[in-house]
């Protein structure tokens, strides 16, 4: 972690003239990115319902939900393991994906999960529940970053960060830019509901999403914040004190990659009186 300097570059799936469906084909991508090859719900799982259950929390609002992201394997992998039970989940993002957030209903039946319709700000999060970013923190340069602690703080809600990229060699040399791309990409095809021809032809006729994926996944390194620059930030969120602050790295055995990297801030709870 932390080998190269950190770089705010641009990712295409940000960028405002980035045409819609484009936009929505790359997300519904990233989502069973995150269990292949390796299933991270399961490393995150106790992790996750750990600072939940802390928070006295009996939703989870997840934001910058994307196509809906890992939180509802997440989910799923907390009532399996007995972690978590009848939890609710509600997907969020600035750029609401309905049609997809729909998809990820029907493809977990077992878990209660609702869809934001209206638009939802990170940084001004109106919203109930112990919010969760996945995949996403490192979107936000210093500025932003620290507004989505300090939103999270000034509501006195639970916030966990589960970041699956680092600003390694081996991340912005290989895995991102060649392997993910040239490998992983085509192999999602097969998992990403409901299929569409364009996003093959996308593909393995015209390679867009691939560079997409090999841009985007390079710069989001690069963009990743590691754990002592997020407490640092920490630090300057006003009453962060009120908070108990986590920060580790969840990482599968033998393996450089991938790695899962979180940050959690749980509200400290009153003492009781003897």
């Amino acid at each position: 972690m932390g080998l190269l300097p950190r770089l705010h570059l641009f990712e295409f799936h940000d960028m405002v003239w980035t045409p819609t469906f484009l936009r929505h084909y790359f997300t519904d991508m990233l989502r069973p990115l995150w269990s292949f090859p390796l299933p991270l719900e399961r490393l995150v799982a106790p992790v996750l319902a750990s600072a939940v259950k802390k928070a006295n929390a009996t939703e989870i609002l997840d934001l910058c939900s994307g196509a809906g992201g890992p939180l509802p394997a997440v989910a799923r992998e907390m009532q399996r393991q007995g972690l978590l039970r009848d939890v609710k989940i509600r997907l969020s993002d600035l750029y609401p994906n309905i049609a997809a957030w729909r998809q990820v209903q029907r493809s977990y039946p077992d878990v209660t999960i609702e869809p934001c319709e209206d638009p939802v700000d990170a940084t001004a999060c109106a919203q109930p529940g112990f919010r969760t970013v996945f995949g996403a923190f490192h979107h936000f340069p210093e500025d932003l970053a620290r507004k989505v602690l300090q939103d999270a703080v000034d509501a006195n809600s639970g916030i966990a960060i589960f970041e699956g990229t680092a600003r390694t060699l081996l991340n912005v040399l290989l895995f991102y830019p060649l392997l993910i791309p040239v490998f992983i990409v085509p192999l999602m095809l097969f998992f990403v509901r409901p299929f569409r021809w364009a996003r093959v032809a996308l593909t393995l006729l015209f390679p867009v999403l691939p560079l997409m994926f090999a841009w985007d996944g390079t710069v989001s390194c690069l963009r990743t914040w590691t754990p002592s620059e997020m407490e640092a930030i920490i630090r300057t969120v006003t009453g962060q004190e009120r908070f108990e602050w986590q920060t580790g790295v969840l990482k599968p055995w033998l393996l450089p990659a991938p790695r899962v990297v979180y940050y959690i801030g749980i509200p400290k709870q009153p003492k009781k009186e003897d």
